[in-house]
């Protein structure tokens, strides 16, 4: 699985100020890595706005997220 994401994703904070952090988003992806790309997806841009609780961001938010199906 690839993903590929602009740095509003990483940099999404809380009320707190505390950023959403590269780390919290590896983790999320490695630990979730059986999931297809659009359930990847969903699920990245739903701990984002969980982790934000919805509050308006100055960045945008942008991930394309690739996997590879198994040949044959």
């Amino acid at each position: 699985m690839l993903v590929i994401f602009t740095d509003g994703v990483t940099e999404a904070v809380n009320s707190r100020n505390e950023m959403f952090s590269d780390e919290r988003l590896e983790e999320l992806v490695r630990k979730n890595v059986h999931l297809g790309a659009e359930e990847m997806r969903k699920l990245i841009l739903n701990e984002v706005e969980t982790f934000t609780s919805g509050l308006p961001q100055g960045d945008d938010i942008t991930l394309l997220i690739l996997k590879m199906k198994n040949p044959g």
